[in-house]
C-alpha cells in the first residue's frame, strides 16, 4: 500500500469515528470487566535486606519517541478478541505522516500512536478477524515476587457499535509465553490495577485494545497511559539472636504476618506509601527461620531469613610441625572454616564439630610458615594463627600436678622417652601413635621433656617440653547476656564449685550440673555491666576469673519528631540520650545530638510547607540506625483574626489573632490602617463612630510574610439595654417618670396591664398611669428600638403619702390659743376637750393657730392633719397640766401698828408669812387679793411672803417688807 492509499484508508476510518461519536452515547453496550491472575498465586522470595520499591520497573512508561519509534516499546498484535490465554505476534511498524505506527502488512489493520501526554493510542480495524492492537515490553523480575501493574484507559472512538464495546487492557505473562500471569480488561476508562506472581526472571508486559469481528468493518481507537509496574514482594531483613525488631517491606497497606514455624510472633500493616514494617519481637534462638507473609487478592508473597548468630567463638589452632598432616583447633560449633599458609592457598577447609573442635588433613607444611585458621558463619569471622616448627616432637597432653602418667601422639611404632630432672621413663606409641609413659606425681612447675626415638634408623626428635601445671580448672565461659536479662548462664566444667559475681559486686556459689551450666539471677542487665566467674575443681584452686561487659545490641525506635512549621530553622523532639540524629531533607543530611534526656535540636534551613522531613537517630554504641521518623513541614499561614462585636457608635474597633502579628483593619471607607497585636494577640483601632450595616474585614500576617483569610463583620445593634431608672411613685402620683436610654420605648407593668411611652432624647420618659394605691408593685422595662430586645425589669412600690402626726405646742392653764404643727398647706383639725372639731389650713411653715376657751388642768386636746391622698393622719393629743411656779407675791407696806399683812398673789393661791421663823397663812381671793393677820411687830422686823401654786405646790420666789415706826416726831411750837 502506497502512503496515497493509506491516507484514504485513514480518511475513511476517521469518518466513521465521527459517525461513532456522534451516536455513541445511544447505542454503546457496557460489557463487563475482566482481571485474572494465574492459578499460581503464591510467591515465595528469599531476599532479606532487599526493600520493595516504589520504582517503575517499565522503561519508557510515558512512550516517547526516539529514532522514529516508541523507545523500548515492542509492537505486537492479537487475532483474538482478548488477549487472556491468546499468543500474539510481532510486526514491524511503518510511520504514517498522520503520526500514526501502522502494521507493514495491513492484516490486521492495526497502529498506535503516541499523543503527548504520557498515552498510546491503539487502533484496530476488523474486517474478517478479531483484532487487538499492542505494545509489548520485557521486564526484569524474580520468580516468585509479588508485583503490581496500573494504568489508565479510556476509548476515544468506536465505529459500527453492532453488539459490543472494544476492549482495553493489559496482561502479564512469562517471557515469550501465552498464558496469562495476571490481566485486566474493561470496556470503559478509568484507572486499573492489577497484580501477579513472575513465574520467571523476564515478564512481558502488554498494553493495548481492540474489537471483534462480529460486525465488519468495525474500527476503535483506545488510550492506555500512566503505565506502570511496581515491585511489591515481601522482603526482610537479616536477624541475629540479639534482634528483637524485625523489618522489611510489603505491598504497601497490607498486614505482614511474621512467624516462626507455625508460631506466629504478630502482625504490622506495611506503610501505606512506602511499603516499611518494624514489628517488635522475642529475640529467636540461631537457625530459626523467620517468615514474613502477605496475602492480597489470592495472591500470597513472602520472604524469610535465618537467624544467626550475633557473635561467634574465638578460633584457635593448635601447634603444627613440619611433618604434622592433620591441622586442629577450636572455634564456633557448626562454622566454616578454611586453613591458608603464608601464601594464601587454602590447605584444608571444613565443618567444625558440634562440640566446637575440627581436624583436617593437610600435606605437610614447611618450617616457619604462618598457618592461619578462619572461621566463618553468618557473615562473621574469627581467625588464629601458628608457626610450623621443624622435625616433630612427640605431642604431649597436658601434666598436672595430679597426674602419673605422660601422654600424647607420637608417631605409630616410635619410642617415646620422658625425661624429669635428669631420669628417664620409656614407653612406646601404639599404631595409632599414641602413648602412655607411666611417672611419679610431679610438682607445679617441674619441666618434663619428651622425645620420640625411630627404631628404624635410631633418630631422636627434637624435645617437646611440657610444664607440670596444678589441677586449677581453666576459665568456665559465660554466656552471653543481653540488656534486660536476668539471669547468667555459666559454662565450666561439670560439678565444679562456679564462684560468681554479678554487676553490683554480690558474690555467689553454685555446683555446675552434669552439662557444666550454673545458672546465677541477677538485676535486669544494663549497658557496661561487668559479670565474672571463676571454678574450683578437686585442687580448691579457683581458675582464671572469666569476664563479661554487657554490650548494647539495641536498634533504637524512630525518634519523636516535634511539628516543624515553615518558619522554624530548627527540628526538635525526643530520641535516646546521647545518640547521633540525623535529618534529612530532600537528600541532604544536617545532624545533631540528643541530650542526656534524649532532647535534641538540629539547625536546618527555612522549608516550604509540605516539605517532608526524615528523622533517624544511630545508637552510639554500635552504630545501629533506628527506623525514619518524619513530619511535613506545615504552614504557618495564620488563621482569621477575631473582630470583637461592634456596637453603634463604637469608636474603636478591638481584633484578637496572633500575639505581635501585623493585624490589617479595612473600614467600611475601604481605607486601611494597620497595627501589631499585643502579648494577648489584642489589636485596637480607632474608628468613626459605627453605624448599624457597617462592614469591618480584619486580617493579620504572622512569620511567614502571609496574610491570613479575612473575618467580616457587620455592624448590627445586639445590645440589650439595662433596667431603666424608676423615680418613686407615690400614691398621689398619676404617672411615672425616670431615666432610659434615649428614643427607647417604656412599658409600665401594674397589675398585668402596661401603659407604655418613650424616652425623649435625652433619655427623660414619663407615662401617665391611674393612681394608685400605697404598696402596689410597678415594673418598668425599656425595649431596644433596633433588635426589639427588652431590659431587665426595674420595680418600684407606691409609697403611701398619708402625713404623719401634727405636733401641739405646750398647752397651759387658761391658755386660750392652741398652736398645732404639721405639714404647710396640710388641713389641720383639732379636736376640743368639749368635742367640737375645728379645722385650719397650715401656713407656709405648716402652723395652725387655734383659739380655745382658757384651758383647764386635765383637759385634754387631739390633733390630725390631712394631706393630698385624703387620709387623716394619726393623732397627736395633749393634756393640759398646770407646772408653773408662782412670782413672788406683792406685799404691801407693814407698821408697828397694823396686825395683818396685805398684797395680792395668783388667785386662790395660799400665802404664807414668815416672821422670824413664825408662819402665818392665807389664801388669795379669786382676784388675788390676800390678808393674813399677824401679831403688831416692832418696827424694823423683817417680814417674808411667799405664795404657793395649789394645782403643783410649786413655792415662789420670797418677796419681804420692813415694817414701819408710826412713832410721832416731836411736836413744834408756834411762839
Amino acid at each position: 500500500m502506497t502512503k496515497k492509499n493509506t491516507s484514504r484508508t485513514l480518511k475513511k476510518v476517521m469518518t466513521g469515528f465521527v459517525v461513532f461519536n456522534v451516536f455513541a452515547s445511544s447505542f454503546l453496550t457496557a460489557l463487563p470487566t475482566i482481571s485474572s491472575a494465574t492459578e499460581s498465586s503464591e510467591g515465595q522470595v528469599s531476599r532479606p535486606n532487599l526493600r520493595a520499591s516504589t520504582t517503575n520497573l517499565l522503561k519508557n512508561p510515558s512512550f516517547n519517541l526516539s529514532g522514529g519509534t516508541i523507545q523500548d516499546w515492542d509492537f505486537v498484535y492479537s487475532n483474538a478478541y482478548l488477549l487472556a490465554g491468546a499468543p500474539v505476534n510481532a510486526y514491524t511498524p511503518f510511520a504514517g505522516s498522520d503520526g500514526w505506527f501502522y502494521n507493514q502488512s495491513y492484516s490486521p489493520f492495526i497502529g498506535v500512536s503516541v499523543t503527548g501526554n504520557s498515552t498510546a493510542q491503539f487502533m484496530a480495524k476488523v474486517t474478517n478477524n478479531n483484532s487487538m492492537s499492542y505494545l509489548k515490553q520485557t521486564v526484569n523480575t524474580v520468580s516468585g515476587g509479588l508485583y503490581t501493574v496500573k494504568y489508565n484507559s479510556s476509548v476515544t472512538s468506536f465505529s459500527n457499535t453492532g453488539d459490543t464495546q472494544p476492549w482495553v487492557g493489559s496482561a502479564a505473562r512469562n517471557k515469550n509465553e501465552s498464558v496469562d500471569l495476571g490481566n485486566y480488561y474493561s470496556n470503559g476508562g478509568g484507572l486499573r490495577t492489577y497484580d501477579f506472581i513472575a513465574a520467571g526472571t523476564q515478564t512481558d508486559i502488554l498494553f493495548g485494545g481492540g474489537v471483534d469481528s462480529k460486525q465488519s468493518p468495525r474500527e476503535a481507537i483506545t488510550n492506555i497511559g500512566s503505565v506502570s509496574v511496581v515491585d511489591n514482594s515481601t522482603t526482610i531483613n537479616s536477624l541475629t539472636s540479639a534482634s528483637t525488631v524485625v523489618t522489611g517491606t510489603a505491598y504497601p497497606g497490607q498486614v505482614v504476618i511474621i512467624s516462626n514455624g507455625t508460631t506466629e510472633l504478630g502482625r504490622v500493616t506495611a506503610n501505606s506509601t512506602t511499603g516499611a514494617y518494624s514489628l517488635n519481637i522475642a529475640p529467636q534462638a540461631k537457625g530459626t527461620v523467620v517468615t514474613a507473609l502477605v496475602s492480597k487478592g489470592g495472591k500470597t508473597s513472602r520472604a524469610n531469613t535465618t537467624v544467626a548468630n550475633d557473635r561467634i567463638a574465638q578460633t584457635t589452632i593448635n601447634e603444627i610441625y613440619s611433618d604434622d598432616t592433620q591441622v586442629s583447633g577450636t572455634a564456633e560449633a557448626g562454622s566454616h572454616v578454611v586453613v591458608r599458609n603464608s601464601s594464601n592457598t587454602v590447605i584444608a577447609e571444613g565443618t567444625v564439630s558440634a562440640n566446637g573442635t575440627y581436624r583436617f588433613n593437610i600435606t605437610p607444611q614447611n618450617v616457619n610458615d604462618t598457618i592461619t585458621a578462619t572461621a566463618t558463619e553468618d557473615g562473621q569471622t574469627s581467625s588464629a594463627n601458628t608457626v610450623v616448627k621443624g622435625n616433630p616432637a612427640p605431642q604431649v597432653n597436658p601434666v598436672s600436678d595430679t597426674h602419673t602418667q605422660v601422654t600424647g601422639q607420637g608417631q605409630a611404632g616410635f619410642n617415646i622417652t620422658v625425661s624429669i630432672n635428669g631420669i628417664t621413663y620409656t614407653g612406646v606409641a601404639n599404631g595409632n601413635g599414641a602413648y602412655s609413659v607411666t611417672i611419679p606425681r610431679q610438682q607445679v612447675g617441674t619441666k618434663i621433656s619428651v622425645t620420640q626415638t625411630n627404631p628404624n634408623n635410631n633418630k631422636i626428635s627434637p624435645i617437646r617440653e611440657v610444664t607440670v601445671t596444678g589441677s586449677t580448672l581453666a576459665k568456665p565461659v559465660i554466656e552471653p547476656v543481653s540488656v534486660g536479662d536476668t539471669s547468667v548462664v555459666v559454662t565450666g566444667i561439670p560439678g565444679a564449685a562456679i564462684n560468681f559475681t554479678d554487676q553490683n559486686g554480690d558474690v555467689s556459689t553454685k555446683t555446675a550440673n552434669a552439662s557444666g551450666r550454673a545458672t546465677f539471677y541477677v538485676d535486669p542487665a544494663r549497658v557496661n555491666d561487668v559479670f565474672s566467674a571463676t571454678q574450683t575443681g578437686d585442687n580448691d584452686v579457683a581458675s582464671e576469673r572469666a569476664t563479661y561487659t554487657v554490650r548494647d545490641t539495641t536498634t533504637p525506635n524512630a525518634p519523636l519528631v516535634n511539628p516543624v512549621s515553615d518558619v522554624q530553622t530548627q527540628v526538635t523532639g525526643t530520641g535516646a540520650a546521647n545518640h547521633t540524629i540525623r535529618v534529612t531533607i530532600n537528600g541532604i543530611t544536617y545532624t545533631g545530638t540528643a541530650n542526656g534526656s534524649g532532647a535534641y535540636s538540629v539547625t536546618i534551613p527555612r522549608q516550604t510547607s509540605g516539605t517532608r522531613i526524615e528523622v533517624t537517630q544511630t545508637n552510639p554504641n554500635n552504630g545501629n540506625v533506628s527506623p525514619k521518623g518524619a513530619v511535613a513541614v506545615y504552614d504557618t499561614t495564620l488563621g482569621a483574626p477575631k473582630i470583637s462585636a461592634i456596637n453603634v457608635g463604637a469608636t474603636q474597633v478591638t481584633v484578637t489573632g496572633a500575639p505581635n502579628a501585623s493585624i490589617k483593619l479595612k473600614l467600611p471607607s475601604g481605607s486601611e490602617a494597620t497595627a501589631t497585636a499585643n502579648s494577648q494577640g489584642v489589636a485596637v483601632f480607632n474608628v468613626p463612630a459605627a453605624q448599624v450595616g457597617q462592614v469591618y474585614e480584619a486580617t493579620q500576617t504572622g512569620g511567614n510574610g502571609k496574610a491570613s483569610v479575612k473575618d467580616t463583620f457587620t455592624v448590627v445593634d445586639t445590645t440589650t439595654p439595662n433596667a431603666p431608672l424608676v423615680n418613686p411613685v407615690s400614691d398621689v402620683q398619676t404617672q411615672v417618670n425616670g431615666t432610659a436610654l434615649p428614643n427607647y420605648r417604656v412599658t409600665v407593668t401594674i397589675n398585668g396591664v402596661t401603659y407604655t411611652g418613650t424616652a425623649s432624647g435625652s433619655g427623660a420618659y414619663t407615662v401617665l398611669i391611674p393612681k394608685q394605691t400605697s404598696g402596689t408593685r410597678i415594673e418598668v422595662t425599656q425595649t431596644n428600638p433596633n433588635n426589639g430586645n427588652v431590659s431587665p425589669k426595674q420595680s418600684v412600690i407606691v409609697s403611701d403619702t398619708t402625713l404623719g402626726a401634727p405636733k401641739i405646742s405646750n398647752i397651759k392653764v387658761g391658755d386660750t390659743q392652741v398652736t398645732v404643727t404639721g405639714t404647710a398647706g396640710a388641713r389641720i383639725t383639732l379636736t376640743l376637750p368639749g368635742g367640737s372639731k375645728p379645722s385650719v389650713t397650715a401656713d407656709g411653715t405648716g402652723k395652725a393657730i387655734f383659739s380655745v376657751p382658757a384651758a383647764q388642768v386635765g383637759q385634754v386636746y387631739e390633733a390630725t392633719q390631712t394631706g393630698g391622698n385624703g387620709k387623716a393622719s394619726a393623732k397627736d393629743t395633749f393634756t393640759v397640766s398646770d407646772t408653773t411656779t408662782p412670782l413672788a407675791p406683792r406685799v404691801n407696806p407693814v407698821s408697828d401698828v397694823q396686825t395683818q399683812v396685805t398684797g395680792t398673789a395668783d388667785p386662790n393661791y395660799r400665802v404664807t408669812v414668815t416672821i422670824n421663823g413664825a408662819t402665818y397663812t392665807g389664801t388669795a381671793s379669786g382676784s388675788g387679793a390676800y390678808t393674813v393677820l399677824i401679831p403688831k411687830q416692832t418696827s424694823g422686823t423683817r417680814i417674808e411672803v411667799t405664795q404657793t401654786n395649789p394645782n403643783n405646790g410649786n413655792v415662789s420666789p420670797k418677796q419681804s417688807v420692813i415694817v414701819s415706826d408710826t412713832t410721832l416726831g416731836a411736836p413744834k411750837f408756834q411762839i
